[in-house]
């Protein structure tokens, strides 16, 4: 008798780890080749998996300018912590070019139903297009804000992009950050990179970041926001010192247990 293996369990499994031998496919779920072949196969025509030489890669992040292997289940584990907060029928924003960010879109796609995206990322519009035929079964939309292309920041911007945000009634705006420091805010080496986030700030409900521990190492030149800005944080960072405002909300990431 065949055992039954459900193909959105295997696809947890490699998005936990990014890449991932075929050979540990068949030990983990104690399955035959020809029953992972079946679901590798799947995986693959619905975009979710690409296969080279019998490793297999979590297709997203091939998007990205890094196969740093550390680095990317990181940014994995975030942005499906993130993903957490999300509820059916929210009309959401993921801004700017950070991959963390955009890393949440097709956590989002797999796991929500009836969620409006608008962004200005390019990242976003990728994953988007590359996952449609799920996302619209999911009724997963995406209203992507144009402007002019900054192909160094990865995503879109202007006069043109500023003007459209004010329109928007968005409900949560999942940011990411160049540079915190915990007792001053957010900041930045270039300014003008900071003016669509705070025009989305401005008009959303509600603000979370969603950033590694490693960009509260960095202090930028310019202060762009303060922590009572912000709804809520999501990171790997020792949040302990956030918990003195209890309005605020904290969401840690265990780098000990990044899936919990």
């Amino acid at each position: 008798m065949k055992k039954i293996v459900d193909k959105k369990e295997v696809l947890v499994y490699i998005y936990q780890y990014i890449e991932v031998p075929i050979k540990d496919i068949l030990s983990v779920f104690n399955i035959s080749e020809s029953t992972a072949h079946r679901v590798l196969k799947q995986l693959v025509q619905e975009h979710w998996i690409t296969i080279e030489q019998h490793i297999i890669y979590y297709k997203p992040f091939t998007f990205f300018p890094y196969i740093e292997k550390e680095k990317a289940i990181l940014t994995n584990a975030l942005a499906w912590n993130a993903t957490k907060i999300i509820n059916e029928g929210d009309v959401i924003c993921l801004s700017g070019g950070s991959t963390t960010i955009a890393a949440m879109l097709p956590f989002i796609i797999l796991t929500k139903k009836n969620i409006t995206i608008i962004s200005n990322s390019s990242l976003v519009f990728q994953y988007y297009l590359s996952l449609y035929p799920k996302a619209l079964k999911q009724n997963i939309k995406l209203l992507a804000i144009g402007g002019v292309l900054r192909q160094e920041f990865n995503s879109f911007g202007g006069e043109y992009a500023d003007e459209i945000i004010a329109h928007f009634n968005i409900l949560k705006t999942f940011l990411g950050a160049e540079s915190l420091v915990v007792n001053q805010g957010v900041f930045t080496n270039i300014l003008a990179e900071s003016f669509i986030e705070t025009a989305f700030m401005k008009i959303s409900k509600a603000t979370y970041l969603v950033t590694a521990s490693s960009k509260f190492s960095i202090k930028g030149k310019y202060k762009w926001a303060d922590w009572g800005q912000f709804r809520g944080i999501v990171s790997d960072y020792n949040l302990e010192i956030f918990k003195k405002n209890k309005d605020f909300e904290i969401y840690q990431v265990d780098i000990d247990d990044l899936w919990q």
